[in-house]
């Protein structure tokens, strides 16, 4: 008898693919932040390259962008619309870099607004005690003035009762 049946393959039985769990983002330390690996890929920065200017500028435009965003959507939505607005860098010039001199500039107005609102608030503070002071001292000076004005009255008074009882001595 012969062997008659199925012919062997030489080739492996398929096994199923792993599929590994996506990789979180990666994150960079700046200070005691971390950047999210987003934003490195959005401006195509190695996080792990001994760029250390580069860590410092993303670091100070992810705090910035940051400040009123509600998630890293929002943060990179208005990277992009800065980006945008500041328009292409110069041939030898990062992306990053027009960004970051954006956000310094923008810091500095920021500050500069803060201490305009400070200073306006303390002037009107003092104003309003300097006004407090004036109407002090005016309601002193008419409580003096009306205690003169009442001595005053009751000195005439006195006189003209004086001078009408010496009138009637002359007189009578």
């Amino acid at each position: 008898m012969s062997d008659i049946g199925m012919a062997r393959t030489s080739e492996p039985i398929a096994q199923p693919v792993q599929q590994a769990p996506p990789a979180p983002s990666t994150h960079s330390s700046v200070g005691e932040k971390f950047l999210p690996g987003e934003v490195y890929r959005f401006f195509n920065v190695n996080p792990i390259g001994p760029d250390k200017t580069a860590n410092k500028y993303l670091g100070e435009i992810y705090k910035w962008a940051s400040k009123d965003a509600h998630s890293l959507g929002d943060t990179l939505t208005k990277l992009r619309d800065i980006e945008r607005k500041v328009g292409q860098p110069a041939l030898d010039e990062h992306r990053y870099t027009r960004v970051y001199n954006y956000v310094r500039m923008s810091s500095f107005m920021d500050s500069m607004k803060e201490d305009k609102r400070r200073f306006k608030e303390n002037a009107s503070r003092k104003y309003r005690e300097q006004q407090k002071q004036i109407e002090v001292k005016l309601a002193e000076i008419k409580k003096k003035e009306k205690r003169e004005m009442s001595e005053i009255d009751k000195e005439s008074k006195f006189h003209i009762k004086e001078l009408n009882k010496m009138q009637k001595v002359y007189e009578g």
